[in-house]
């Protein structure tokens, strides 16, 4: 091959592009373009570099599945080409830097913590510390959910902690605690009310068996129905400190 073959297929290949080139995301929604985003490099005369539409890399893709994290617009991203070709960019990850600093409370000098934090704020949070990890979920309103290894608890909670479910696992218990009243439903209805006050079952028909005593205790206690029996395979003994008295249309002893 000689020099002016060497010189015509010089002309015909495309310039080489550097390895890797940071830049700052201008858009990143298009309906022909989904997964993609628009691109200004950081290189060159601002406002003279900006790309078409790049394709995002992703830890893990596949035909209607993996995982979909495009950067916000406005965050800088870094910039790779295949085989060096400027006609091939693509997004291989997101830089921080001073105007879009790492989320606070998050590096820490035994790299325990691992997060994925949301721009809106929703969060959740790995803390990786030997025989105490845990995993947290939490919105931007305060409601979280916490798994903690060294509690053996999974816990369910409002930003004060004034309603929450725990489940203790080394206890064997799940408490649930709310500011106002509990309620228990199935298909919609509700069958169990508590409050601090007053509990209400509203259910067809209530079945309570105990293998020794069944005790009721309260200041005043009544049993309504339109018939009522008690029954003893024994004894059956009423008491009263005060006044008894049996009403009725008729009455039978015996």
């Amino acid at each position: 091959m000689d020099f002016f073959d060497e010189l015509l297929k010089t002309e015909k290949e495309p310039s080489k592009a550097p390895g890797l080139v940071s830049g700052i995301v201008l858009e990143n929604y298009d309906e022909k373009y989904p997964g993609m985003v628009k691109v200004e490099y950081s290189a060159g005369e601002t406002g003279k570099n900006k790309s078409g539409w790049i394709p995002v890399a992703s830890f893990y893709a596949g035909k209607e599945h993996g995982a979909y994290f495009l950067p916000e617009i406005g965050s800088e991203v870094l910039v790779a080409f295949i085989l060096g070709n400027w006609d091939k960019p693509v997004v291989i990850g997101s830089l921080w830097n001073k105007q879009s600093p790492i989320p606070k409370g998050i590096p820490e000098k035994k790299n325990f913590n691992k997060t994925v934090k949301t721009k809106g704020g929703s969060q959740v949070l790995f803390s990786d510390e030997e025989k105490k990890q845990s995993i947290e979920i939490t919105t931007p309103a305060g409601l979280k959910i916490g798994i903690y290894d060294e509690k053996s608890k999974v816990v369910i909670q409002d930003k004060d902690n004034k309603n929450s479910i725990t489940l203790d696992a080394k206890n064997g218990c799940i408490s649930l605690d709310a500011s106002k009243k509990i309620e228990l439903k199935i298909n919609g209805s509700t069958l169990v009310t508590l409050d601090s006050n007053k509990e209400t079952v509203n259910v067809g028909s209530v079945d309570i068996k105990t293998k020794q005593s069944f005790k009721v205790n309260g200041q005043s206690v009544s049993i309504k129905g339109t018939t009522a029996e008690v029954n003893a395979s024994g004894s059956l003994k009423i008491n009263a400190s005060g006044i008894t008295e049996v009403k009725g249309s008729m009455v039978k002893i015996n």
